[in-house]
């Protein structure tokens, strides 16, 4: 019992030592504190080089707000955000039709290219185009959202 209360013990000035080099780096250790952390026994072999995963965005971000209008001119998209996800690609932004504001997206499935999207008013009110007649105008302003090479990064 007293190995495991001094193990304890270690171990939490361990801990407080790298709490404190993760807020304020490595610097800012006291040299009794650098002493104990250079004490610690590494029983790993290092890499040589850490590679920190490079990312590279898909999407191009300044066409942000970019708005998009029907063939009737009827239905407005305006872009807000692009993400994307393992299975889809989803497109979120304000839609406007008949005077009614709708928050949503619509995204594009990767594996099918199947189209989906939810748009709903404040109140909860969903948008349907074939409620307008509008089916086809919507699709083709889908389709012109999906496949914007201005939103792809060249």
């Amino acid at each position: 019992m007293k190995h495991l209360m001094l193990f304890e013990a270690y171990s939490k000035i361990h801990d407080d030592i790298l709490d404190k080099i993760s807020k304020s780096g490595f610097d800012s250790l006291t040299p009794r504190e650098k002493k104990i952390i250079s004490n610690i026994d590494m029983d790993y072999d290092e890499p040589e080089e850490i590679q920190k995963p490079t990312i590279k965005p898909k999407y191009n971000n300044q066409f942000l707000n970019k708005k998009y209008t029907d063939t009737t001119g009827k239905i407005t998209f305006v872009l807000k955000e692009i993400d994307d996800e393992e299975k889809e690609v989803n497109y979120s932004g304000i839609l406007y039709h008949n005077g009614l504001i709708y928050n949503g997206y619509m995204s594009k499935d990767k594996e099918t290219d199947a189209p989906y999207f939810d748009f709903k008013t404040a109140n909860g009110d969903e948008f349907y185009p074939a409620n307008y007649n509008l089916h086809y105008e919507f699709d083709d302003l889908m389709q012109e959202v999906f496949y914007d090479d201005d939103l792809k990064i060249k």
